[in-house]
């Protein structure tokens, strides 16, 4: 390097001023630099730092000045996940993806193209990303400016982050709790339109599955977990208590909260996870799985009739076999 700026040595990869360099100009640049290197060199130095299928400078200054940038870019991901995507409360219910409306508040606040370096470290202050590190809005700006220009790539940050392990597990948690809700919701309907309440439910067992994470109509394999969990005692330091119109809630004697859905302990709440899990296991692994729980006989398909179609003429004449006479 020589003391030389990230930019300065970026141009002798950039031979053909594109501000991105391929293997083969990576090629080139180490061989002005004095490098003995192979084209698959080349090849594999550009797979192991560029973001995409060719170097940028921006890359490369992670490369040499940022190797820990890794780390800091998941725990900037986890942030932005726990702030847009935080977990609902299991009385919540909407129509609507949710991740749908975070995804539009990023692009809102960092733009959806190349944005100066006042803007971008505005957003990160709106969500409070900039207390993640001392350094991380000097060291984000300069991981997603790509062109080395001063202008940093809002879109490549956002996407970033949306396709990050922690974006895609508070998304799929989020989901889970609405669709738990939604299915609570469900069953109450039925009960209001034909009278009776769907798979042998009540209205107690409902809300342990909306408490439990379980959806009442579809893991109806994991039912017994919530009449297992309305059987036993309450958490420590919980009691139970009735209003005035005699309605129960429950009383945290530490915290001195009240809430009118009932506590679990954590255990039957990780007993329900798993057991929808083991179930989904058998399911997606198991090709007998679905056929082990229908107690009915197979009936034998039936072959669809085939319906033929009327030949043209010219297909009739080609089919039709001529005798010459003898």
């Amino acid at each position: 390097r020589g003391g030389r700026p990230v930019s300065q040595l970026f141009r002798l990869f950039d031979r053909r001023v594109r501000r991105k360099a391929d293997p083969r100009d990576v090629y080139e640049g180490l061989r002005s630099l004095g490098i003995a290197a192979t084209l698959g060199d080349a090849q594999g130095l550009v797979k192991a730092i560029a973001r995409g299928k060719e170097l940028r400078c921006s890359d490369l200054a992670v490369f040499l000045d940022d190797p820990d940038f890794a780390s800091l870019e998941d725990t900037v991901c986890a942030g932005a996940a726990s702030r847009l995507l935080p977990p609902p409360p299991v009385t919540s219910y909407a129509q609507c993806d949710p991740t749908n409306h975070a995804v539009h508040q990023l692009r809102d606040l960092f733009g959806d193209s190349f944005v100066t370096r006042r803007a971008f470290s505005d957003g990160l202050r709106h969500l409070q990303l900039d207390r993640v590190a001392p350094d991380v809005v000097q060291r984000l700006t300069t991981a997603y400016d790509l062109n080395g220009d001063g202008r940093v790539h809002a879109r490549a940050f956002v996407k970033r982050i949306t396709k990050s392990g922690a974006w895609k597990r508070a998304a799929k948690a989020r989901k889970r709790v609405l669709q738990v809700a939604r299915e609570a919701e469900e069953a109450y309907d039925q009960v209001d339109e034909e009278g009776y309440w769907p798979n042998e439910l009540d209205e107690e067992l409902v809300e342990a599955c909306r408490g439990l994470g379980l959806r009442c109509l579809t893991d109806t394999h994991a039912l017994w977990v919530a009449r297992r969990a309305l059987q036993s005692d309450l958490p420590p330091n919980w009691v139970r208590s009735h209003a005035k119109d005699g309605r129960p809630f429950f009383h945290d004697l530490v915290s001195n909260n009240s809430t009118w859905d009932r506590p679990f302990a954590p255990e039957f709440v990780s007993l329900a996870r798993d057991a929808c899990r083991r179930r989904r296991r058998v399911v997606d692994d198991d090709e007998d799985a679905l056929v082990v729980e229908d107690d009915s006989e197979e009936e034998e398909e039936e072959e669809p009739e085939r319906i033929s179609r009327p030949k043209s003429a010219d297909a009739v004449r080609r089919a039709r076999v001529v005798v010459s006479p003898e």
